[in-house]
């Protein structure tokens, strides 16, 4: 019996040391993964920063490569130029095409939008009719480059003076009359009749008919 109860405790000893060396074993198995799991976290995170750092350089770079030739595609000599010219509410005027003017040709997409969107605005176009007061890149190819133009009228500039003792309104070459009024000078206030002498520009048909209103009033 003694023999029984001395086997048992044996066995128990030892299940009882074996569970305990299991549970440590486990402990430090645990651990170990979990320190591999953080491991690859921080592997996974620094791939991560390089990978936005690379493209990050890649996106700074493009602009500059483009700038300076690269493969970017260029403007020709037998480029077309495509201007669509609208008034200030984008309504459209008219269409003109031509060659490139040669001091656009061998430029880059960016290049000649800086130019049509920067420059040109600085200096705007003008002609009989309209004044371009912007200007923007459509569409761009070694083929063809399409620009939009907004223009504002031109304001008519009209000369008032005086002929023959009545106000007279000439067109900006002073010497075209538009309007040979039936206002007298001498029914005018001395001020009005020197300005009158001089003459003196009016710009645009609401103006002069304000200045000629002020004349009768």
């Amino acid at each position: 019996m003694k023999q029984i109860i001395g086997t048992a405790a044996i066995a128990l000893c030892l299940t009882v040391g074996f569970g305990i060396y299991t549970s440590r074993v486990l402990s430090d198995v645990k651990k170990e993964v979990a320190g591999y799991a953080d491991a690859a976290q921080e592997q996974i995170q620094m791939l991560r920063e390089t990978f936005t750092d690379a493209l990050t350089t890649v996106q700074e770079f493009l602009p500059s490569l483009t700038a300076s030739g690269g493969n970017a595609q260029t403007t020709k000599e037998a480029t077309r130029l495509v201007c669509i010219v609208c008034d200030e509410k984008g309504e459209f005027l008219y269409e003109t095409e031509e060659l490139l003017p040669e001091y656009l040709v061998n430029l880059s997409r960016e290049q000649i939008a800086g130019f049509y969107e920067g420059i040109y605005s600085d200096f705007k176009e003008n002609s009989e009719q309209t004044a371009v007061k912007q200007a923007q890149l459509i569409s761009f190819s070694p083929e063809a480059v399409v620009v939009k133009k907004f223009c504002e009228a031109k304001k008519d500039t009209f000369f008032v003076s005086m002929k023959d003792g009545m106000v007279v309104v000439y067109y900006e070459d002073r010497k075209t009359i538009y309007e040979a009024t039936d206002i007298s000078v001498s029914e005018l206030e001395e001020k009005e009749q020197e300005e009158l002498a001089e003459g003196f520009l009016v710009e645009g048909i609401e103006e002069l008919f304000s200045v000629l209103e002020s004349f009768t009033s």
